[in-house]
């Protein structure tokens, strides 16, 4: 880009060099001076008006280069699919390829991630409240929510095992004084998670609000809810009473007050 100012000040240099060239040519007509004093007047501005075609030039092929290099650092650019802050970036000579040269560590809440017996399974909800300690930071608790509790059971390397357990994850309220890799202590608090777990597709979007239809007296009755969170298939709302029915894939034609039929 320097390049490209000092070609622009010459640029303007040369044109100010034409414009004073034109006004003394001027003066020599109006002067009535011989006719070879005005033909080498004539001469040099004509010289002046090719150097500043070569001005111009440079100051386009100077542009050309600049826009060649942005192009180029573009193509060195790498953007990660994720937010995230650097955890650590490898700088030795043996990467490979397919290798992480960068690593991210997740910029917002920290997770707890850990497994639950099929015993566990049935007291554990999605949206529950969560307490958790620390092994290494003594005295401090965190609050979380259950975010994901998964269907699969894990894998088992032991022929013998007769339990199978699932994994879950849960999202902490904050995560100051804890670090990325801590062992934890994950309690659960007494009752079942506030609010209803539904799945995702029975909630449609109505302007600024997210509604769901439940079934009263064989009806559709149009409802407004908060989500609170989701996660892959299920939200949890709030905004339904205990027992209530809701229709799990409402059609766009659906409207408040038409007749339904349950199964």
């Amino acid at each position: 880009e320097m390049q490209k100012k000092i070609a622009q000040k010459e640029v303007t240099l040369q044109t100010k060099q034409i414009n004073v060239a034109k006004q003394k040519l001027q003066k020599d007509k109006n002067a009535g001076l011989p006719a070879e004093a005005v033909k080498a007047s004539e001469i040099e501005i004509q010289q002046l008006v090719s150097q500043l075609e070569m001005k111009k030039f440079e100051v386009e092929k100077a542009d050309e280069m600049i826009k060649v290099a942005k192009e180029k650092v573009n193509t060195l650019s790498v953007t990660s699919p994720a937010d995230g802050v650097i955890d650590d970036i490898v700088t030795t000579s043996t990467e490979r390829n397919g290798m992480s040269g960068i690593t991210l560590r997740h910029a917002g809440p920290f997770k707890v991630q850990g497994q639950l017996s099929e015993f566990e399974l049935a007291n554990v909800k999605i949206g529950q409240e969560i307490t958790v300690s620390s092994k290494t930071v003594a005295g401090k608790t965190w609050t979380g929510k259950v975010t994901e509790i998964g269907s699969t059971p894990l894998k088992s390397m032991d022929a013998n095992k007769t339990v199978s357990s699932y994994p879950f994850t849960v999202t902490l309220d904050n995560s100051e004084g804890l670090q990325n890799g801590f062992h934890v202590y994950v309690e659960t608090k007494s009752g079942e998670a506030k609010g209803t777990v539904i799945p995702k597709t029975s909630i449609l979007k109505k302007g600024d609000k997210n509604v769901v239809f439940v079934v009263k007296d064989g009806k559709a009755k149009e409802q407004v809810v908060t989500v609170e969170f989701e996660t892959g298939n299920e939200a949890k709302i709030s905004g339904v009473k205990k027992g209530e029915k809701i229709i799990s894939r409402p059609t766009v034609n659906l409207k408040d007050g038409m007749e339904v039929a349950t199964q």
